[in-house]
């Protein structure tokens, strides 16, 4: 199945886009494992924190794959949504707001 693009509406729906005038390069950000480790109730292990997320992102990789619908929540982000081919990501508020006006060259 071939993924595709699309923007979230605070409503929560998924419509399709097409990105133009961007490498097309994600680019990668290193995780504190760590930190993530510390943020949750029990102060879990680094490694157990790198498994339990490794773990997540293969569940939604075959969710996606398969077409099946997904609303999983980000903490600090949004809701990571998906609906047939479709994948996007519902900001919270408080960083539509924040980020409104900004781009990448005001911004730094």
């Amino acid at each position: 199945m071939n993924l595709r693009t699309a923007v979230c509406g605070s409503n929560g729906n998924i419509v399709a886009t097409s990105i133009k005038g961007t490498s097309g390069i994600v680019p990668k950000v290193k995780v504190n494992y760590t930190e993530i480790g510390f943020m949750t109730d029990s102060s879990v292990s680094k490694d157990q924190a790198k498994n339990a997320c490794e773990l997540i992102f293969k569940d939604m990789a075959e969710k996606v794959k398969k077409g099946l619908t997904i609303s999983l929540p980000i903490p600090g982000v949004g809701v990571f949504k998906s609906k047939g081919s479709l994948c996007a990501v519902q900001f919270n508020q408080t960083l539509v707001s924040d980020a409104a006006g900004k781009t990448a060259k005001t911004h730094f």
